[in-house]
């Protein structure tokens, strides 16, 4: 567990792709230790969890981020990579199987041959190199929207304000970006509202402005 915590203190590359490359791959590595705690008892995976946070949090300020939170959903985002910018497919004799991500944020295959919709990937095609890979990343990504949904949870535990700035920023990310849609936010007046595809909205659907910055509703707000 020193290990783990130290991970973030070791210098990283001096420059900006092999910095930001290297961050990628040592926060994923934490997380899959993270992952692996839980098949330990309760004492242990708490130990590791509180581990793996401060190697979190000491990775972030490495790599030059001042808010270990911001650095969390930059390194997610650049997990999802190329799916910020729609859905990815591969095509293998007459079979394209496409990687999405639906309107909750839940990654899912789609598959289909000579243009006709299958269940599933052919047995044929299952360990072939490139769908092989889309059907890894899924998996990945099934595992980052579980750590998404944590990771809300404790902004909205925290109250913290999310501006403009980093809504946009969020609004690439292809899994974070659907989770966002289908939550409340509540503003510096007490507001409550929700980002539609073209803006923000009340309760009646009818469009609004935030009065100040946003943050994710708490059911306590929701009770007043």
């Amino acid at each position: 567990q020193d290990s783990v915590r130290a991970l973030g203190l070791a210098p990283l590359p001096s420059d900006n792709e092999g910095r930001s490359n290297e961050a990628l791959r040592r926060y994923l590595g934490l997380r899959e230790f993270e992952r692996g705690s839980v098949k330990f008892g309760n004492q242990r995976q708490t130990s590791e969890r509180s581990a793996v946070r401060i190697g979190v949090e000491n990775l972030a300020r490495s790599a030059g981020f001042l808010d270990p939170q911001r650095f969390i959903w930059a390194m997610e985002a650049a997990e999802a990579g190329d799916l910020a910018d729609g859905p990815v497919s591969v095509t293998e004799g007459d079979v394209i199987v496409t990687l999405a991500v639906d309107a909750e944020g839940v990654a899912e295959l789609l598959v289909s041959k000579a243009g006709k919709p299958l269940k599933a990937v052919p047995a044929a095609l299952r360990k072939a190199g490139r769908v092989a890979a889309l059907r890894d990343r899924k998996t990945a990504l099934a595992r980052q929207a579980t750590r998404v949904r944590t990771s809300l949870e404790s902004t909205m535990v925290r109250g913290e304000v999310l501006t403009e700035d980093d809504l946009r920023q969020l609004d690439r990310h292809p899994v974070v970006a659907p989770m966002l849609r289908l939550v409340v936010f509540v503003d510096e007046g007490g507001n409550t509202m929700e980002r539609g595809r073209t803006g923000w909205i009340n309760a009646d659907g009818a469009g609004v402005t935030p009065a100040g910055g946003v943050r994710l509703a708490h059911p306590v707000d929701l009770l007043r």
